[in-house]
């Protein structure tokens, strides 16, 4: 699976390590109402040992899982919990779930 630029969801292995990932990719079903027409649903991907949560969207980009991302590294996580369910179509309780496995990441090389 692919993640635009690499970026946070690059790499990982066994472990609990977060990971965090976000692709796209085509939307071929028919737009729900609460979602713009566009030719792609963005992927955000949250992991912690076993445990994966996605979430996927066409209100969400890199940019809005950066924020919900850094809100709940923040401690904030009843408001990134908020953002999620704003920007996606996730329920609260996928939400929560999802928030729940947003953790720092650990430094480059450390082993986990």
């Amino acid at each position: 699976m692919a993640s635009p630029g690499g970026g946070a969801g690059a790499g990982g292995g066994a472990g609990t390590a977060p990971r965090f990932e976000a692709a796209s990719e085509p939307n071929l079903s028919k737009p729900q109402a609460k979602e713009p027409a566009g030719g792609y649903r963005y992927r955000a991907i949250v992991s912690q040992g076993d445990e994966i949560r996605e979430i996927a969207s066409t209100r969400l980009n890199d940019e809005v899982f950066g924020q919900i991302k850094d809100t709940a590294l923040t401690g904030d996580r009843e408001a990134a919990v908020r953002l999620l369910m704003e920007h996606s179509e996730a329920d609260e309780q996928q939400a929560r779930d999802f928030v729940r496995l947003i953790q720092p990441e650990p430094p480059a090389g450390a082993k986990g």
